[in-house]
């Protein structure tokens, strides 16, 4: 029922361009090596190219390994075959591939969805189900060999650095990061050497890998977390004073308090950050209250080139900001509305 409700909504999306393009979600340059071992550059915001602005996510070397090996054991499998396939898909999607993108988007409904973002949840789902059948494979035969899929990884890895360095992707950020290429190749020599040994460790096998693979999903998503800035805090007393004042109506920002962070602090914002969204509420903004706005993203002067300013629009036409139900304006400390 899900499926069908937004498959029914597709068709009162807007369509900004992106859903239908054959870009790519991740810049080439970049490689799947960013896939594998995904803070091999550094931190996020590390490189200039489009990497973290674009994908949604990464598979991790672990479960390349195991998706190599689920493939390799059980390729008689149609399921195995299915995700195997699809992956391979979404990977030159996410790419760029072109053969790949005109295929794709002579699909119905395809053409619709922003694929450059959203294939990789897909492809995350994919390899899981390929990594799980690795492990359950690997539980009935505890000495099953994993040193042809860790080589294959391997290669794909140092394949992949190779034409990253020749194209100075490396250099894009103007900074290596020793210290976070290290820990992830540290890793990656670990996981190796624990494959290896499948046949010595027995039946403590699938646990042992089983083990590894979620220490490493844990140390991918604190990587960003533990390098987030400590020395911050929160202006709560302007937060309490909408959520006390507000009642049924809203409130509309030029700067604190961005798009979607109103439902975080439970106060209605007129401003969002979202897709699809509804091509009848675009249409309304955009003729009712600013015509220079982003469709998906209404943040502050986002992607307004050499148009007016939000600031210089919400003057213009404050009125029309009061009928949709706006009844305060968050500006930066300082800002003068008069």
């Amino acid at each position: 029922p899900l499926v069908a409700q937004f498959a029914d909504f597709l068709s009162f999306s807007y369509k900004d361009g992106r859903s239908n393009s054959g870009a790519a979600s991740i810049d080439p340059r970049v490689g799947v090596i960013a896939l594998i071992v995904p803070y091999i550059y550094g931190p996020i915001g590390a490189l200039d190219l489009s990497y973290w602005g674009a994908t949604a996510g990464y598979i991790g070397f672990t479960m390349t390994v195991l998706a190599i090996a689920a493939v390799r054991w059980q390729w008689r499998n149609r399921v195995v075959q299915c995700f195997a396939v699809w992956a391979v898909i979404c990977i030159l999607k996410i790419y760029g591939e072109p053969l790949t993108n005109y295929v794709l988007l002579k699909i119905p409904y395809l053409n619709q969805i922003v694929l450059e973002r959203w294939l990789m949840p897909s492809l995350e789902f994919s390899i899981v189900v390929l990594s799980a059948t690795a492990i359950h494979e690997l539980s009935a035969r505890p000495r099953a060999s994993l040193l042809a899929p860790v080589l294959i990884a391997i290669a794909i890895l140092l394949t992949s650095l190779c034409l990253t360095v020749a194209h100075g992707t490396y250099t894009a950020g103007g900074y290596f990061y020793v210290s976070y290429a290290a820990a992830n190749l540290l890793f990656v020599f670990l996981f190796s050497l624990a494959c290896c040994s499948t046949s010595l460790m027995g039946r403590h096998s699938a646990w042992v890998i089983s083990s590894m693979g979620i220490l490493e999903a844990v140390l991918l998503f604190n990587a960003p977390i533990l390098s987030a800035p400590r020395n911050y805090g929160f202006d709560m007393e302007g937060v309490a004073f909408l959520q006390n004042n507000l009642g049924l109506q809203r409130f509309y920002t030029l700067g604190p308090i961005l798009p979607n962070y109103g439902s975080a602090f439970g106060v209605a914002e007129l401003n969002y950050d979202d897709m699809p969204v509804n091509k009848y509420l675009v249409r309304y903004f955009k003729d009712n209250l600013d015509p220079y706005m982003d469709a998906t993203n209404t943040k502050p002067n986002w992607h307004r080139g050499r148009n007016p300013l939000n600031n210089q629009m919400i003057r213009r036409k404050f009125p029309a900001y009061g009928a949709v139900g706006v009844k305060y304006v968050v500006t930066s400390p300082g800002d003068d509305f008069s």
